[in-house]
């Protein structure tokens, strides 16, 4: 029986205590507060500026600089039964892409009788993004630089260049999803992927960049002997894809009489023309399918 009423005991506790926000409010009073601060209109430029907060006016800011502020989510708003706080964020960008300012600012409105007071508002902010998580990224190695991209849901974009590959670090903007370009350079080749969207509270701050590769698209080849390309530097194929559209694609080539007799260039369209470009003479080439000889693959075999 001692055991029953004590069971009844921290079931009616934990109960209780799961109806409370850890500032003592209610969570249904704190769902219908954090409803009404979603409402109040973004915080304008205007508004900072007459807050005494000693931001630049727009006849200050350098040409070409882009001031942006958004709400952050709703999960980042402090809510109690005396006061609510509403947070957003504030960007400057350069003419040429990259941060040169972030802020956080707050807005303290009161409470009353579980009704948000936006007649007015105390206003302070903070260098930063006080509540921006840490990420890494699923292929983290000579990372060159990272493009931040925001998509709002309502369609409109917002990105800055960042020529850091450290550490990522994203503010909970509200009403949208982050998204990274990211260029790779290993001391050889330049090359850039796209990642997925950002889990932003549900992953596990992983952010996974798209590897996409192709599949082989080799359509034609063309076959002739090695000394046609003596003394030459390079070779150009024409010809057209499977939709009827010109297409040509340029190889840079090197002769060496360790050669195969018979060398061959492959193409992602029907080749019909070969062009040789040579340091004293230039030739053009029409080609001929080979009769018979389509591999497997249906790559079609050309030569002239």
């Amino acid at each position: 029986m001692k055991k029953l009423i004590l069971l009844i005991i921290v079931i009616t506790f934990v109960c209780f205590s799961c109806k409370k926000e850890d500032n003592g409010i209610s969570i249904e009073n704190a769902v219908a507060i954090k409803a009404q601060l979603s409402k109040v209109t973004t915080l304008t430029k205007a508004e900072a500026s007459n807050a005494q907060l000693k931001l630049k006016s727009a006849s200050d800011v350098p040409d070409l600089t882009l001031i942006e502020i958004f709400d952050l989510d709703a999960r980042t708003y402090f809510v109690s039964n005396e006061v609510a706080i509403k947070y957003c964020i504030y960007f400057e960008i350069d003419q040429d892409g990259y941060r040169s300012k972030m802020l956080t600012f707050s807005q303290t409105f009161q409470v009353r009788n579980g009704q948000v007071d936006v007649s007015s508002y105390s206003l302070s902010y903070e260098i930063g993004c006080i509540f921006s998580q840490n990420f890494q990224l699923s292929h983290g190695t000579n990372v060159s630089m990272i493009t931040y991209f925001f998509r709002f849901d309502s369609g409109k974009q917002f990105a800055y260049y960042s020529n850091s590959g450290g550490s990522i670090k994203l503010p909970p903007i509200a009403d949208g999803k982050w998204q990274l370009s990211v260029d790779y350079y290993d001391g050889d080749l330049s090359q850039q992927f796209a990642t997925d969207y950002v889990d932003y509270y549900y992953g596990n701050n992983i952010i996974n960049v798209r590897l996409d590769v192709g599949i082989k698209n080799v359509v034609s080849t063309v076959v002739f002997h090695k000394y046609v390309i003596l003394g030459a530097y390079t070779v150009q194929l024409y010809g057209t894809d499977n939709r009827g559209i010109y297409r040509t694609m340029s190889y840079r080539v090197i002769y060496d009489n360790g050669m195969p007799s018979k060398i061959s260039y492959d193409a992602p369209f029907n080749i019909e023309q070969v062009y040789i470009y040579g340091k004293n003479s230039s030739n053009l080439f029409e080609t001929k399918n080979v009769t018979g000889i389509t591999n497997s693959n249906n790559v079609t075999v050309y030569n002239f």
